[in-house]
């Protein structure tokens, strides 16, 4: 999907953050619980003018105590039968009904497609997520990311305390106090009860009172995944087929590829290096007791291999070059600016050189021959180790690792059972390693 479409569709999908004031089916029921507790408990008072009504953006932390039955769908289509969507939707095994649907568009939207968007009533026991990956297989959507956004309402606590609610179309902010103990809002599939999080969205007064609130979550302080670094000891339980290489160096002279794989094929190792250049432009800075002239820039392009040249910054040249002349264009400008009294230092650019060799080749020559044409090399292999937990440092307690082995680079000569230091990337989430990425430490 090219980018422009795929930021129309998201356009489009924002329609969950934007506030269904009076269609919801959940927005308010817990406020409206709420007014006719208290109201049963008060005299009635005398009717007043209706003052209007305001919205104003929030955001805070909460905790999540409760899932509702409740989902809302978004999806980019191509079916124009909404009643043949719902109908489907309906069907599906723990969806009880479908309170809301109709079709979202918008100026500028790919023509023949437009957003479905329904909230859905499931049954007690049904997963939210179970009945979007029905839906979503239905054919009637592609299902690709980006195309689609699924959320399932949930109860949050409120603050305690006062909080400023802000208006910025009246530039006006409000004191607000929550009357009750919770409040509903729409959040990840991923969410569950108990996890922090920070919702944001709208709310909407009159006067003091509260009308609704759309609230959405904005981030998982417990579910989302953190990142941390810990050095470990392991012992290796299987070594990958192949030695990964990589190098680099200055572009000041030519490396011709086809010769260089002849020679290591001569030297009894069958590999096959690829090398690059970041960039084939090169910056001649002049000392500043010479000024640079544009005659010194119309020399320098006449030089045979250079392709460009053009004054850079601080009395210095920046001259593109064919790297397979870049011997005799050294030699060349060198000569130039000598004939001037002139003093330069030249800038190259960075050639890389990168490939891989099965690990019963000789991984030394290779690296003895790349190193002798000026690239400072790095070998590294893939190693495998097993792990069911690991003391996390930063939760000072044993976390445990369910996939229970992982991948970590090593450098090569190692054989099956050596014990390795490895620095590792651990990812966690809900006080669980689910990811480990590493290499082997000094």
């Amino acid at each position: 999907m090219d980018e422009k479409k795929k930021e129309k569709m998201l356009q489009a999908l924002g329609i969950l953050v934007v506030v269904v004031m009076g269609g919801s089916m959940i927005a308010g029921a817990i406020l409206s619980t709420e007014k006719n507790a208290n109201k049963n408990n008060q005299e009635e008072t005398p009717t007043t003018v209706e003052t209007s009504k305001f919205n104003y953006t929030a955001s805070f932390e909460t905790t999540v105590l409760k899932e509702l039955n409740f989902v809302r769908f978004a999806a980019i289509t191509e079916e124009s039968d909404i009643y043949k969507i719902d109908k489907f939707v309906k069907g599906i095994d723990g969806v009880k009904s479908v309170s809301i649907s109709n079709f979202k568009t918008q100026t500028g939207f790919p023509e023949g497609e437009w957003v479905y968007f329904a909230e859905i009533s499931i049954e007690k026991n049904a997963s939210p997520s179970a009945v979007a990956e029905k839906i979503l297989a239905s054919g009637f959507f592609s299902g690709e990311q980006g195309t689609y956004e699924v959320k399932k309402s949930v109860t949050i606590s409120v603050p305690k305390e006062p909080m400023i609610l802000r208006n910025t179309d009246l530039n006006m902010d409000v004191n607000f106090s929550f009357e009750g103990k919770a409040q509903t809002a729409w959040v990840e599939l991923s969410t569950i009860p108990n996890d922090s999080i920070v919702v944001g969205g709208t709310i909407q007064l009159q006067g003091k009172t509260l009308v609704n609130a759309e609230l959405l979550e904005s981030s998982n302080n417990t579910g989302s995944s953190k990142d941390f670094s810990q050095n470990a000891s392991l012992n290796i339980i299987s070594l990958g087929e192949k030695i990964s290489y990589e190098g680099e160096r200055d572009l000041n002279s030519y490396v011709d590829e086809n010769a260089l794989k002849s020679q290591l094929v001569a030297a009894g190792v069958n590999a096959r290096p690829a090398i690059f250049s970041l960039q084939n432009s090169l910056t001649i800075s002049v000392d500043k007791n010479y000024t640079v002239s544009s005659s010194d820039i119309d020399m320098i392009k006449g030089f045979a291999g250079v392709s460009s040249a053009e004054a850079g910054e601080d009395n210095s040249i920046s001259a593109g070059f064919q790297k397979e002349k870049i011997d005799s264009i050294i030699s060349s400008i060198r000569n130039y600016f000598k004939g001037k009294n002139a003093a330069i230092q030249i800038s190259y650019p960075k050639e890389v050189v990168f490939g891989e060799i099965l690990s019963s080749e000789n991984a030394g020559v290779l690296e003895t021959i790349l190193s002798s044409k000026g690239f400072s090399v790095s070998l590294k292999q893939d190693a495998n180790f097993d792990m069911n937990g690991l003391m996390v440092n930063s939760f000072g307690k044993e976390l445990p690792f369910e996939k229970g082995s992982f991948t970590a680079i090593v450098n090569p000569g190692h054989k099956i059972g050596d014990g390795l230091n490895l620095l590792l990337t651990l990812t966690v989430q809900r006080e669980k390693i689910s990811g480990i990425s590493g290499e082997e430490s000094e």
